[in-house]
């Protein structure tokens, strides 16, 4: 009765599948280029194609990030979108989709840089002290 529905939906996947691995290929390439020009957000925004709430960071972020883009930049760029999704699912509460946050994050499970621990709000640092995030860091 629905036979022709079905192909038709496997057809769908089968297609899904077959694009999912180039598209994730181009959403690097462009995240390595906003990372080489500096452009943080934008690489925040491909490298882990998450439609934040906002579309840039704090200012004293970009300027940490610039100012030691070998060291801070690097390890944000090289972590894993599922590494990311694993540490936001272990999260005890929920934290606003926020980039800002993302970039706390990423700094509790990668370089911990006390000048960026010093600006994340009480309400995150709190969430993020419940959770080690580090361990779920795969690139150490």
């Amino acid at each position: 009765m629905l036979l022709e529905e079905s192909r038709l939906l496997n057809g769908l996947y089968a297609s899904l599948d077959a694009t999912e691995i180039p598209m994730r290929s181009m959403f690097d390439n462009i995240a390595y280029k906003n990372f080489k020009h500096n452009d943080w957000s934008a690489m925040m925004r491909n490298k882990f194609c998450i439609r934040f709430e906002d579309n840039e960071m704090f200012n004293d972020l970009i300027k940490m990030l610039n100012a030691e883009k070998q060291k801070i930049g690097k390890e944000f760029f090289k972590f894993r979108r599922s590494d990311l999704f694993v540490v936001l699912k272990s999260l005890p509460g929920r934290m606003p989709r926020k980039m800002d946050n993302f970039v706390f994050l990423l700094n509790r499970a990668t370089v911990k840089n006390l000048y960026i621990l010093d600006l994340e709000p009480a309400p995150i640092s709190d969430l993020f002290d419940r959770v080690n995030c580090a361990e779920y860091h795969k690139n150490n």
